[in-house]
């Protein structure tokens, strides 16, 4: 019986392990096109993510608001995600990111990604690769 159970323990370990050890999935081949449905799951998931880490993220670079006249027209980017089987995203690339009309730096560009470690997504949405943009712009 002792055997049987660490066994279990085992497989348990090895399936997580390489849950987590996946880190450099390339989603170029295998995202997924989505409908009306899983746009609207998603949409709802990130407004947690805008509602709290977006505004967090804008207040620690002292963005407060976006203007069209010399400020900060706005923090946008176009990412590629893995969602795993927790619901987490496990990979996350920035395509194309901009922060008041300059490119992403590094130290802005691991922020933007460590933003997104709070969602949890729908067991509809795991396993899977999506791309989104995501972010607030005006058109000035």
């Amino acid at each position: 019986m002792k055997q049987i159970i660490i066994t279990i323990f085992i497989i348990f370990w090895v399936a997580n392990f390489k849950s987590y050890a996946q880190n450099d999935i390339n989603c170029d081949s295998i995202t997924v096109t989505t409908d009306y449905k899983t746009d609207s799951l998603i949409n709802f998931v990130f407004e947690k993510w805008y509602s709290v880490d977006f505004r967090l993220l804008l207040k620690k670079y002292k963005i407060e608001k976006f203007n069209c006249s010399g400020g900060c027209e706005g923090v946008y980017a176009e990412i590629q995600f893995f969602v795993d089987n927790l619901g987490k995203i496990q990979s996350l690339k920035v395509l194309h990111g901009s922060k008041c009309d300059e490119p992403f730096d590094e130290k802005f560009t691991a922020d933007f990604i460590q933003s997104f470690n709070s969602l949890i997504f729908p067991e509809s949405l795991r396993n899977n690769c999506y791309k989104r943009h995501l972010g607030r712009h005006l058109k000035c």
